[in-house]
């Protein structure tokens, strides 16, 4: 998995609200891949959204990341 997300452009997207993995764990995660992945790897912090992404707002949210992102790529 890690090869797949440093040599590929990847966007990681997660909630600082999230209750089963917190964004502490996320942001270390995310510290280790962007070592070896440089500009491959995007990150996307999203305030308030959880780990469902059930909020009204967090579709929207999700919607406008990935299509910014894939804009990009």
């Amino acid at each position: 998995m890690h090869e797949k997300l440093t040599n590929n452009p990847t966007l990681a997207l997660f909630g600082d609200s999230d209750s089963f993995v917190s964004a502490r764990r996320y942001r270390a995660w995310v510290e280790k891949i962007r070592e070896d992945a440089g500009e491959l790897f995007t990150v996307r912090e999203a305030h308030g959204a959880g780990h469902f992404w059930n909020r009204r707002e967090d579709g929207k949210l999700l919607k406008d990341e990935v299509a910014g992102w894939a804009k990009v790529i």
